[in-house]
């Protein structure tokens, strides 16, 4: 079986990293407090109220890229800048054109990321580092 494979936008470093494990209780370590914490691929601790955890999709780009939630991403077939989320609903990941994450009743817009063509698609950043993406979605 699969593992889960994480990454972690530390929001005060503005910064992405490997999640290497995630602990819930820790009472060896005085500064963890207790409270749940990732470990980074630096062997570095942060709290879980300090990160954004992004999962792998289990996919990759035409270029061998993986790719993960709040990646974005462009394709012919789709002919706009997309956005891949977890959609609970369908159970599976999609992406979502950037123009309709404006609208929260757009937002149901998505086409599943295991579809024809989604081999083609091509990774080019993401919403925690790349936010200035966001404000395009004309085309790719």
């Amino acid at each position: 079986m699969k593992g889960i494979k994480l990454r972690a936008w530390i929001k005060d470093f503005a910064q992405m990293t490997e999640v290497n494990a995630i602990v819930f209780v820790h009472r060896l370590i005085p500064k963890v407090e207790n409270k749940p914490y990732i470990e980074d691929e630096y062997g570095d601790i942060y709290f879980l109220d300090e990160v954004v955890l992004v999962r792998y999709t289990g996919l990759k780009d035409k270029h061998g890229k993986e790719i993960y939630e709040g990646d974005i991403v462009t394709s012919s077939d789709f002919g706009e800048v997309l956005v891949v989320r977890y959609d609970n609903e369908r159970a599976s990941y999609v992406v979502t054109p950037i123009r309709s994450l404006k609208s929260e009743q757009d937002r149901i817009l998505g086409y599943t990321l295991t579809r024809p063509g989604w081999r083609r698609i091509r990774k080019i950043g993401n919403i925690y580092e790349n936010p200035e993406l966001l404000s395009g979605g004309d085309g790719p």
